[in-house]
Protein backbone atom coordinates (compact mmCIF):
# COMPACT_ATOMS: atom_id res chain seq x y z
CA UNK A 1 0.00 0.00 0.00
CA UNK A 2 2.94 2.27 0.96
CA UNK A 3 4.23 1.89 -2.21
CA UNK A 4 0.98 2.56 -4.30
CA UNK A 5 0.78 5.43 -2.45
CA UNK A 6 3.79 6.45 -3.30
CA UNK A 7 3.31 6.41 -6.23
CA UNK A 8 0.67 8.16 -6.70
CA UNK A 9 2.10 11.04 -5.23
CA UNK A 10 4.83 11.02 -8.02
CA UNK A 11 2.13 11.51 -10.55
CA UNK A 12 0.54 14.15 -8.95
CA UNK A 13 3.42 16.04 -8.30
CA UNK A 14 4.39 15.27 -12.66
CA UNK A 15 1.19 16.50 -13.05
CA UNK A 16 2.59 20.64 -13.08
CA UNK A 17 3.93 21.04 -16.91
CA UNK A 18 6.95 21.86 -17.80
CA UNK A 19 5.42 25.25 -19.56
CA UNK A 20 3.79 26.11 -15.70
CA UNK A 21 7.68 25.26 -14.16
CA UNK A 22 9.65 27.15 -16.45
CA UNK A 23 7.29 30.63 -15.91
CA UNK A 24 8.41 30.42 -12.61
CA UNK A 25 11.43 32.39 -11.56
CA UNK A 26 14.17 32.39 -9.03
CA UNK A 27 14.97 35.65 -7.05
CA UNK A 28 17.68 38.10 -8.33
CA UNK A 29 21.34 36.63 -7.72
CA UNK A 30 20.22 32.70 -6.89
CA UNK A 31 19.81 30.05 -10.37
CA UNK A 32 17.58 27.09 -10.05
CA UNK A 33 18.77 23.96 -9.15
CA UNK A 34 18.48 21.09 -11.22
CA UNK A 35 20.65 18.38 -9.28
CA UNK A 36 17.47 18.41 -6.35
CA UNK A 37 18.35 14.70 -6.26
CA UNK A 38 22.25 14.96 -5.46
CA UNK A 39 21.29 18.70 -3.38
CA UNK A 40 18.54 17.31 -1.04
CA UNK A 41 19.03 13.81 -0.93
CA UNK A 42 19.90 12.65 2.60
CA UNK A 43 20.01 16.39 4.29
CA UNK A 44 18.61 18.27 6.87
CA UNK A 45 16.49 21.15 5.18
CA UNK A 46 16.95 23.98 7.69
CA UNK A 47 14.27 26.85 7.45
CA UNK A 48 11.89 29.27 8.93
CA UNK A 49 8.68 31.30 7.38
CA UNK A 50 6.62 33.67 9.54
CA UNK A 51 7.14 32.19 13.05
CA UNK A 52 7.69 28.46 11.93
CA UNK A 53 10.42 26.94 11.94
CA UNK A 54 11.76 23.58 10.95
CA UNK A 55 14.26 20.92 10.26
CA UNK A 56 13.16 18.18 8.10
CA UNK A 57 15.41 15.15 7.15
CA UNK A 58 14.80 13.79 3.44
CA UNK A 59 15.72 10.12 3.80
CA UNK A 60 16.78 8.90 0.38
CA UNK A 61 17.91 10.88 -2.80
CA UNK A 62 14.95 11.17 -5.28
CA UNK A 63 11.92 10.25 -2.99
CA UNK A 64 11.51 8.56 0.71
CA UNK A 65 10.45 9.48 3.69
CA UNK A 66 10.68 12.97 5.44
CA UNK A 67 11.62 13.31 8.87
CA UNK A 68 11.17 16.19 11.28
CA UNK A 69 14.28 16.36 13.66
CA UNK A 70 12.54 17.76 16.58
CA UNK A 71 14.28 17.60 19.19
CA UNK A 72 16.19 14.30 18.02
CA UNK A 73 15.99 10.34 18.10
CA UNK A 74 15.24 9.20 21.85
CA UNK A 75 13.67 12.65 23.12
CA UNK A 76 11.41 11.62 25.87
CA UNK A 77 8.67 14.58 25.07
CA UNK A 78 9.39 15.43 21.46
CA UNK A 79 10.94 12.46 19.66
CA UNK A 80 12.30 12.82 15.79
CA UNK A 81 9.32 11.35 13.58
CA UNK A 82 8.49 10.66 10.14
CA UNK A 83 6.12 13.42 8.99
CA UNK A 84 5.27 12.64 5.29
CA UNK A 85 7.46 12.08 1.96
CA UNK A 86 8.93 14.10 -0.22
CA UNK A 87 10.09 13.74 -4.31
CA UNK A 88 12.72 15.80 -5.30
CA UNK A 89 12.67 15.82 -9.37
CA UNK A 90 16.02 16.36 -11.48
CA UNK A 91 16.40 18.31 -14.95
CA UNK A 92 14.84 21.44 -16.40
CA UNK A 93 11.36 21.50 -14.69
CA UNK A 94 12.91 20.68 -11.11
CA UNK A 95 10.89 20.70 -8.07
CA UNK A 96 10.53 19.18 -4.46
CA UNK A 97 7.53 18.34 -3.07
CA UNK A 98 6.86 17.83 0.19
CA UNK A 99 3.71 15.53 0.86
CA UNK A 100 2.88 15.44 4.87
CA UNK A 101 0.85 12.22 6.27
CA UNK A 102 -1.48 14.95 8.10
CA UNK A 103 -2.93 16.52 5.07
CA UNK A 104 -0.90 18.96 3.22
CA UNK A 105 1.28 19.15 -0.27
CA UNK A 106 3.16 21.66 -1.08
CA UNK A 107 5.71 22.27 -4.26
CA UNK A 108 8.87 24.70 -4.86
CA UNK A 109 11.61 25.49 -7.09
CA UNK A 110 14.55 25.64 -5.76
CA UNK A 111 16.91 28.04 -6.40
CA UNK A 112 20.69 28.78 -4.70
CA UNK A 113 22.67 31.49 -4.16
CA UNK A 114 26.34 31.87 -5.69
CA UNK A 115 27.87 29.49 -3.26
CA UNK A 116 25.08 27.36 -2.88
CA UNK A 117 25.62 27.80 0.90
CA UNK A 118 21.59 29.04 1.48
CA UNK A 119 18.55 28.59 -0.62
CA UNK A 120 14.96 30.21 -1.60
CA UNK A 121 12.16 28.14 -1.97
CA UNK A 122 9.44 29.54 -4.82
CA UNK A 123 6.25 27.91 -4.11
CA UNK A 124 4.37 26.41 -7.20
CA UNK A 125 1.37 26.82 -5.50
CA UNK A 126 0.57 30.09 -3.66
CA UNK A 127 2.34 29.48 -0.62
CA UNK A 128 5.12 31.94 0.57
CA UNK A 129 8.45 32.01 -1.12
CA UNK A 130 11.01 30.69 2.09
CA UNK A 131 14.34 32.61 2.01
CA UNK A 132 17.85 31.71 3.54
CA UNK A 133 17.51 27.93 3.62
CA UNK A 134 19.98 25.51 4.45
CA UNK A 135 20.86 22.28 4.08
CA UNK A 136 23.26 20.14 6.56
CA UNK A 137 24.17 16.22 5.62
CA UNK A 138 22.42 13.42 7.47
CA UNK A 139 20.01 13.61 10.39
CA UNK A 140 21.22 16.48 12.64
CA UNK A 141 19.78 19.49 14.32
CA UNK A 142 20.27 23.01 12.92
CA UNK A 143 21.88 25.73 14.23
Amino acid sequence: MKQVTVLAMSVAAAMLSSAAMAQLACPANTTRVQTLTAVVGGKTMCAASGGDRWQEWHNGSNAGPLVDYKRGPGHAVDPTETVGTFIAIDGASSRLTHIYSGGGTYSWIVCADATNTFYTLVSTGGAPTITGVTLLPGLIACP
